[in-house]
């Protein structure tokens, strides 16, 4: 049962607490964030398998967020060769290696926090309503599988409120 990191356990406990309707994510130290235990939830959908699920849903988000890792170093640089160095880090990055195989949210939470960044940068290119919401989908989303992220909205919200100049009115 001790599969993942080192807060496994309590995920795995949680999840079960939710399959059997207690939605309660309280631990005694604080409330975790809960997209990681009803991600637990669903993987438990396939029986036997969902170690294999997980292992794969998070080298899969991983994978993707390479993608959107470079796209964002394409769109703050114009350079090719910039991204693409960027990408080849961040996929051979040991600690993103570690991560990635090992179950638990700090895998899930990476890729949805690149996410929001491409969005919230593309966002400031090309000044589409769609990428800002897609930048508040994400942000939330990593938002609640860690919730430390929360430091940084400050600052995303500074940034919006310069590209509106409303900030000497705020």
């Amino acid at each position: 049962d001790n599969i993942g990191l080192g807060d496994w356990s309590r995920y795995n406990e949680q999840s079960n607490n939710i399959l059997e309707g207690n939605l309660n994510l309280n631990v005694n130290i604080f409330i975790v964030a809960p997209l990681f235990p009803y991600i637990l939830v669903f993987s438990n959908n396939f029986g036997d398998n969902h170690v294999f699920f997980l292992s794969n849903f998070q080298i899969i988000l991983s994978s993707i967020s390479v993608i959107y890792l470079s796209k964002s170093c394409f769109i703050l640089f114009k350079s090719k060769k910039k991204s693409l160095l960027c990408g080849y880090i961040f996929a051979f990055f040991p600690m993103t290696i570690y991560y990635t195989h090992i179950l638990g949210q700090e895998s899930i939470f990476q890729s949805l926090f690149i996410f929001s960044c491409y969005f919230y940068i593309k966002y400031f290119k090309t000044q589409g309503i769609k990428e800002l919401a897609l930048f508040g989908c994400f942000f939330s989303l990593a938002l609640l599988t860690k919730s430390h992220i929360m430091l940084i909205l400050p600052f995303f919200i500074i940034g919006l409120f310069l590209r509106f100049k409303i900030l000497k009115k705020t």
